[in-house]
Order: structure tokens, then sequence, then C-alpha cells
């Protein structure tokens, strides 16, 4: 009867690690769809301008937060970064910036996407040109 009783916990447990597992698949296997609205690809933004970043961030699942960043692209200074760590299935994003350089540069809006705790991201970057 404790041998019966043994297995049957033994193979109760063996079930719960499993669903558990299972379950823990079905959260890393969300996917990121980035759709920035704003701004267009090598769109100019004059001196004293704000250079404004929208879009939506969309996931098959659970997303675990997001970083929108504006650099240099010549010598990859950071101009801003907004750092957003919450866990949805899909953001609203809206950014701005005023154009303060002081030579036409270029800048990389990058939009980076955790997609699970396991490190996976989706990126998606486009360059502006800012006019002195």
């Amino acid at each position: 009867m404790k041998t019966t009783i043994l297995i049957a916990l033994i193979l109760g447990a063996g079930l719960a690690l499993i669903s558990c597992k299972k379950d823990k698949e079905d959260e890393t296997n969300a996917t990121a769809s980035i759709n920035i609205t704003e701004p267009g690809l090598n769109d100019t933004i004059a001196a004293g301008e704000e250079l404004h970043v929208e879009g939506v961030i969309s996931g098959t699942g659970e997303l675990h937060g997001y970083v929108i960043t504006l650099r240099n692209a010549a010598d990859q200074a950071v101009f801003l970064t907004a750092d957003y760590d919450s866990h949805a299935t899909s953001y609203n994003f809206h950014e701005h910036w005023v154009n303060t350089v002081t030579d036409t540069t270029i800048v990389t809006v990058k939009v980076d996407v955790t997609e699970d705790h396991d490190g996976n991201h989706e990126v998606k970057e486009l360059n502006v040109v800012c006019l002195p």
C-alpha cells in the first residue's frame, strides 16, 4: 500500500513539473512587432525643433518592457534614453527630444523590446538628419 501511494505521489509530481514547464515555455514564446509612426526614415529636423518618436509595440504574448534610444550615428553619443520596465502585451510610445546639435548629425532612433526573461529582443532602428 505504501508503495502504491509513493508511486502515485511521484507520478503526480512529475505531471505537475511537466505542466509548469509547458506554462514557462508559453511565457517565453512571445514575439514583438514594432511600428514607428514618427519620425519617418531620413526625416530632417531643424535646430530647436522637437524630434517626436511615436509608435506601437504589439506582442503575441506578455512582453517585458522596452527602451527608446536616440544616438549620434557617428560617435554613438546618447541624446535620449527612455526605459520602460513594465509587462504588457502591447505598448504605445511617445517621446520628445529637442534638437540642440551644433553640426549636421545623423541621429539613430532605436526601439528595443524585451520579449522574455531569457533575453530575447526585437529591435527597430531608423536614422534622421538633425541640422544645427
